[in-house]
Parts: C-alpha cells; structure tokens; sequence
C-alpha cells in the first residue's frame, strides 16, 4: 500500500513514488502488482484495474497502541435512532471506495 499524510496530499508525492515503484517492478521482470487503492480513479493512470472487490485486512490491536483517541459510545435503542446512524454512515463512506455499505438487514 502506498500512502501519505493529509497535509501532503496534492504534492505529488504518490505519484512520485509509484513511478519509482513500478519502475522496479518492470526491471524485475515483475509482470503485475496488486494495489488496495483510495481512488480507482488516481490508480487508472498507472494502468491498475479493479481485480476484486472483497480484500481482508488483520492486524494486531496492539499495533495501534500508540494512537491515542478519547471517544465515548451511546447505544442505540430505537429503530429512528439506527436510521439516523445509518444516514450518518452512509453519507460519511460516499467518497470511499470499497467501503462497507451493509444490507438493510445489517442495519435494522
């Protein structure tokens, strides 16, 4: 996975790196790469295609130790209270590419 800080988004960097990346790859004699992209969009310029469209991820929860965060949880005991949470999530993932939509029946 390639990425960057969001404060540095824009700057070409990206760019610059899978440049130098698939450069590589091509020198050595590697025939295609798998990417898990933000933007299909963005990755088309290189060449990448949609390949699937389920990928799985694990890592360890002692990995993100370090990331201090501070949030509180209500739970939610209405069927109005859950439409709201699902509008919520729904217009949050709009700009995300593969992410979990859910079914109606995950949501209710």
């Amino acid at each position: 996975m390639v990425g960057t800080l969001p404060e540095t988004r824009g700057s070409g960097a990206v760019r610059s790196l899978m440049g130098v990346i698939l450069r590589e790859y091509k020198d050595n004699g590697d025939l295609f790469a798998t990417l898990i992209p933000f933007s299909f969009a963005f990755y088309r310029k290189f060449g990448f295609e949609a390949a699937s469209e389920m990928v799985e991820q694990k890592a360890d929860i002692q990995q993100f130790s370090s990331f201090k965060q501070t949030f509180a949880v209500n739970r939610i005991l209405s069927q109005e209270a859950v439409d709201e949470a699902h509008a919520l999530y729904m217009n949050f993932i709009r700009d995300y590419n593969l992410a979990d939509t859910g079914t109606d029946e995950k949501w209710i």
